[in-house]
């Protein structure tokens, strides 16, 4: 497959030899030509692929070119680049069946169908599982899906071959499917953030961690688009995937399984790509990312002074190379209970007393390493009185270096409130903590994470 590079950009300045390109990329061509459209945009064609300078500047104005563009087609049905836009189907297949039915009482004709057509195309199809095409899909004004027959897909209309004018709604199998609400689906995804703002961002990016990127190093590049036209209406700083007026409870995240997924496996990556406190800092193929409900929320424990989010090339939604969180609270050192995985939980008599997870499978020896804790807030785990159940959520860190005043965040732990009796000594210091009067008064601590 030929790629724009340093070598070829003159030859490609003049001409691209049709024989070279792969089928996807000819009818997708040819279908423009169709429309009366002038101009097309192939990310390996378009942005020069051996210069990183290149990609860093193209990939910062991504969001701009789906925004404004025509249409985005997508091979939604293919599995390479060389499957094309077209593949053989069965016409009876798309066109309703209509018949006559004389049982009594329900005498008439009756339309017979598919009634999975989206879910079955769409919704399941592997392209639409990728983390680059949820922000193309986002924030093209209309995309062509081409499957089994033409899906299209825009801010007011959700339709098909089999139904022009509009698919009938379809029940999700799992209750709310990723992409029974598509935020592009019949709707555009900024009212949802003008009506809802940090709501709903948590939504799209719960949705957007669901999905798969081929290179990790992308995971910021691969919502830049997204973050830049939010940012003007959440009227925030952003923060490599977090909002500075949300702190601090954004930054008790948590990675966890997929339904149906196996063993969920997060690194660290070799090369930095942003504070340990954010969740976009690490690797990780597709995970649920659970955030810590706003409204439960019954007291901060800690006071944010200082937070910043560097980058060497000025582009702060794609390229993050430094930053920190400077934070006033309580800091302790605790030993955690030795444990066969990454998630453990201290159950007593029906009940747990503690739980705590590790960011990053076998990251740590904690028979070995004193770990230090850092509670954040307390929080109603219920949401509800007279129910409540109140737990002490803390970030888990560990020194950057034996003799840094510096941490990473490694973990998070939750300490139970409602059975403060039976908490182990380990952690009795936090409780402690967290029922003062005045938490945030005297004798705090300074504690700057990177």
């Amino acid at each position: 497959m030929p790629k724009l590079k340093k070598t070829n950009i003159n030859e490609f300045m003049q001409r691209i030899r049709p024989a070279d390109l792969p089928f996807t990329f000819h009818d997708a061509i040819r279908l423009c030509r169709n429309l009366g459209i002038r101009y097309i945009w192939i990310d390996s064609l378009c942005i020069i692929q051996d210069s990183k300078k290149d990609w860093l500047k193209e990939s910062s104005n991504m969001g701009k070119v789906y925004e404004y563009s025509f249409c985005n087609i997508a091979a939604t049905s293919a599995s390479s680049v060389q499957g094309g836009l077209y593949s053989w189907r069965d016409s009876h297949l798309i066109t309703p069946h209509t018949t006559r039915i004389n049982w009594k009482g329900h005498e008439g004709e009756y339309i017979f169908f598919l009634d999975s057509h989206w879910f079955e195309s769409i919704s399941r199809a592997h392209l639409n599982g990728r983390g680059w095409v949820f922000q193309e899909r986002l924030l093209s004004p209309r995309t062509l899906h081409f499957s089994s027959q033409l899906f299209w897909e825009c801010r007011t209309l959700k339709a098909c071959e089999t139904y022009p004018c509009g698919l009938p709604s379809e029940p999700s199998i799992l209750g709310d499917d990723v992409d029974q609400t598509f935020p592009g689906s019949t709707k555009d995804w900024r009212d949802g953030l003008e009506r809802d703002g940090f709501g709903y961002w948590e939504l799209l990016m719960q949705m957007f961690c669901r999905c798969y990127l081929t290179k990790e190093s992308d995971r910021l590049a691969a919502i830049a688009g997204i973050a830049s036209q939010a940012q003007p209406l959440l009227n925030d700083e952003y923060l490599a995937g977090l909002w500075k007026s949300q702190l601090p409870h954004v930054l008790l995240w948590k990675l966890q399984n997929m339904v149906g997924q196996e063993d969920l496996i997060v690194t660290r990556p070799t090369k930095y790509r942003g504070p340990s406190w954010t969740w976009a800092s690490l690797d990780f193929e597709a995970a649920n990312i659970n955030i810590l409900d706003r409204e439960g929320i019954d007291r901060q424990l800690v006071e944010i002074t200082e937070v910043k989010i560097e980058s060497s090339t000025d582009q702060i939604y794609t390229n993050a190379t430094g930053g920190y969180i400077r934070v006033l609270g309580k800091l302790g050192q605790v030993n955690l209970p030795d444990h066969d995985d990454a998630e453990w939980r201290g159950d007593r008599g029906g009940h747990y007393t503690f739980e705590f997870s590790l960011d990053v499978d076998d990251e740590i020896d904690i028979e070995e390493e004193t770990l230090h804790c850092l509670p954040i807030l307390t929080h109603d785990r219920a949401n509800r009185d007279p129910f409540k159940s109140l737990e002490v959520h803390c970030l888990l860190l560990q020194k950057v270096e034996t003799n840094s005043p510096g941490f990473r965040r490694v973990g998070s732990l939750q300490v139970l409130l409602d059975w403060e009796a039976e908490t182990i000594d380990e952690f009795r210091w936090i409780t402690d903590f967290a029922r003062e009067e005045s938490p945030l008064g005297q004798g705090l601590d300074t504690v700057m994470i990177y």
